[in-house]
């Protein structure tokens, strides 16, 4: 099935829980989600800046996307149909906005399976923790370098985290303590 579409670089990518619909950003500064089963575009939106990662809430509802302009922003996965008369706005209003990264949001990552939680890495060389129901900040964790990704252990116990400078890390996600650090050329190895 192909996604056609964009206009620039696609930037991040996510299917929903139930794996029925795929969700993209790209460098063209829009979000789309589209049918998984036959590819069909089911929306468009403008984004205030590339957005650089996504994922989707547990419940499927809600989209969260980590930005160039520094902010994780949380959509509703459908936005709604204006109201008879009204202009729909050029870029959607975020359901709410997490702010406390000082350079580009390069990853996100939602923590299950109790999806409350979610761990985000920046250029600004850090990896926070944030908690999505009181919609704030739990952590940040020093990792001394810009972090191109994070991912977060299927048991929920621990955080990794790599960097441009080729180190990797891994944090346990109750405390922000490290437990291991490992170097390599790690961009060579994800390929």
């Amino acid at each position: 099935v192909d996604l056609k579409g964009h206009t620039g670089e696609i930037k991040g990518l996510a299917f929903t829980p139930d794996r029925s619909k795929v969700v993209t950003s790209s460098a063209d500064q829009s979000l789309r989600v589209w049918n998984a089963a036959d590819g069909k575009q089911i929306s468009t939106m403008k984004t205030p800046a590339v957005i650089n990662s996504l994922t989707v809430s547990k419940d499927g509802a809600q989209v969260m996307a980590g930005a160039a302009n520094n902010i994780i922003y949380v959509w509703p996965l459908t936005i709604p149909a204006p109201k008879a008369g009204e202009k729909a706005p050029e870029i959607p209003a975020a359901l709410y906005e997490l702010k406390g990264h000082a350079k580009p949001v390069s990853s996100v990552e939602l923590v299950m399976p109790a999806g409350t939680q979610l761990v985000s890495g920046s250029e600004d060389g850090t990896v926070r923790v944030w908690d999505l129901n009181g919609k704030k900040q739990v952590r940040s964790i020093n990792h001394g370098a810009p972090v191109t990704d994070v991912d977060v252990s299927p048991d929920a116990k621990n955080i990794v985290s790599v960097s441009v400078n080729g180190t990797g890390k891994i944090w346990q996600l109750s405390d922000g303590k490290m437990l291991k650090e490992f170097r390599g050329d790690l961009a060579k190895e994800r390929q």
